[in-house]
């Protein structure tokens, strides 16, 4: 039972992270970001590429922010618990959070069916309300998970999102030059 819950959540976490790359790679994220990687090729492999390059991108951004929430914590957070009340390592823990927090961004899915229909300025609100509902929940999570207050966990996931922001921005600008 163990490992099929981990493979589980491991499903999960792979499934959001293609979501997250097709909605990037279709130009549902155009009302808030100018990074793409579609090229307009009538080649069906090489406008392909475009798509594995922001499966690439949100992996990248998944483990920048996993890295940093850890890393901030450990250096913010006077103790962090070695291992949480199941047995399992904070780490670990953490990982988990952290993809759960994620379940949150299956809210893209209707930016995908309506985006023909969907104003630039609606679908931003929408991205926007998505990415809310995500830190909210990340903070929620990192607050139960590590044993400290809302406040210093809204501080650690805020400080990790704009680290991982600008590195983001550094590996993507290595990603445009594969399209």
């Amino acid at each position: 039972m163990q490992t099929t819950s981990r493979q589980n959540l491991w499903k999960i976490g792979s499934i959001l992270i293609l979501l997250e790359a097709y909605c990037f790679w279709t130009d549902a994220f155009r009302g808030i970001t100018s990074i793409s990687y579609r090229s307009h090729v009538n080649d069906q492999f090489l406008s392909e590429k475009g798509f594995y390059l922001s499966t690439v991108h949100f992996v990248a951004g998944f483990l920048f922010l996993y890295g940093f929430i850890y890393l901030f914590t450990r250096t913010l957070h006077r103790s962090v618990p070695r291992v949480t009340g199941n047995g399992k390592s904070y780490p670990h823990m953490l990982l988990h959070g952290v993809i759960l927090a994620s379940v949150g961004k299956f809210l893209f899915i209707p930016i995908i069916i309506w985006k023909e229909n969907a104003t630039e300025t609606g679908m931003a609100i929408h991205i926007v309300l998505v990415l809310m509902y995500f830190v909210i929940s990340l903070v929620q999570i990192h607050s139960v998970v590590s044993d400290c207050a809302r406040s210093r966990s809204c501080l650690i996931v805020m400080l990790a999102f704009i680290v991982k922001a600008y590195f983001l921005t550094r590996v993507s600008g290595l990603l445009q030059e594969f399209v």
